[in-house]
């Protein structure tokens, strides 16, 4: 009877195990919802392994695998194909380490973005009311990547050499409610700025010169947007007129109130691994626009500057500079351009 009692109770207790582990399965068990990282998520589509090569020489695979949170634009195998033999390219490897960062970088947002804040961002987060969503819906149009240029040594006017940081570009997207606010055809005014591309935003939105193919793929991680191209990373202005001889005049003018930055934070967080103590922003003064920056303002925190401030420069070319100058000023004495007053050519360049 005792045998028999011993073994009902060994019983009993296995069956309240296996009940017991049969509850925590059930309870750990993984949600249907959630999907895999973005990593995975790509990866298990298979038609991304040129993306996904890049990510891994960039060092950004295990963000991708779930050490972040952000938000991918991915351009499949094809996009990929046409982008790199369009710029001399066998293949992604055979692009340097900065340019692969440079370029990849530029397709990982920060932070986790659904379609609908990716049409109507709001600086103020999830506290915006439906009424304030309404005011500048869509103007806040610029999402910071993680492409960023490395560390250059420049020698400023006191023979001094400075390490200038680059900041982290911005990615434009341009949705449907963006051409609502400003009251102007989306189609016209979209394509007029990329002539290579088709605005197909109608809900939704264009990333710079890409069309989103699929919209808001669920990661565990954050959402994944398939593109139709690769994004080509954006240069400041004040690079794209260094590299425009037609506007050298105008670039030499404006870089003659260049300024140099230091930037504590900067110094402390990032001067170590540049092997200095002391980092600078390349700013321009004169209250001159910084166009050598890729940020309007050094804050990380003033998200709403940050998303919707930029420049336009009107930028005359050499022959309307010079014409304007043999008919304005040197009749007036002046032997050139450089020889202007600073205060006047400040009012000219402003």
């Amino acid at each position: 009877m005792k045998k028999n009692s011993k073994l009902f109770s060994l019983l009993f207790v296995v069956s309240i195990l296996f009940g017991c582990q049969s509850a925590m399965d059930e309870h750990y068990k993984v949600p249907e919802w959630l999907k895999g990282s973005a990593w995975q998520v790509l990866d298990g589509r298979g038609d991304y392994t040129i993306f996904l090569k890049g990510v891994e020489i960039a060092g950004f695979r295990p963000m991708m695998e779930g050490k972040s949170i952000l938000t991918v634009m991915a351009p499949n195998d094809a996009a990929f194909r046409e982008y790199l033999s369009a710029n001399g390219f066998s293949d992604i490897s055979d692009m340097s380490i900065d340019q692969v960062k440079k370029l990849i970088g530029f397709h990982l947002l920060y932070y986790s973005y659904n379609k609908e804040k990716m049409i109507n961002f709001r600086p103020e987060g999830d506290q915006a009311s439906d009424e304030s969503k309404m005011i500048n819906a869509g103007m806040y149009y610029k999402f910071r990547s993680r492409s960023q240029d490395a560390p250059t040594k420049v020698i400023d006017s006191t023979g001094v050499e400075r390490t200038i940081y680059h900041l982290e570009r911005f990615l434009p997207v341009f949705s449907y409610q963006f051409f609502q606010t400003k009251r102007i055809d989306a189609k016209a005014n979209y394509e007029f700025f990329y002539p290579n591309s088709t605005w197909t935003g109608g809900d939704g939105f264009n990333v710079s010169n890409a069309t989103v193919k699929e919209y808001q793929i669920i990661a565990d991680n954050g959402y994944i947007y398939a593109i139709d191209r690769v994004l080509e990373p954006l240069e400041t202005i004040y690079t794209v007129l260094s590299k425009n001889p037609n506007y050298s005049v105008f670039y030499g003018l404006y870089d003659a109130y260049t300024a140099y930055l230091y930037d504590a934070t900067l110094s402390t967080n990032y001067g170590k691994a540049a092997g200095v103590d002391s980092l600078y922003l390349h700013t321009h003064g004169g209250d001159l626009p910084p166009i050598a920056n890729e940020w309007p303002t050094t804050s990380y925190q003033n998200v709403s500057a940050l998303a919707r401030q930029s420049f336009s420069i009107f930028a005359p070319s050499n022959a309307a500079l010079n014409d304007f100058f043999q008919r304005y000023w040197q009749i007036g004495g002046y032997s050139s351009l450089i020889d202007v007053d600073r205060l006047a050519m400040q009012y000219l360049l402003l």
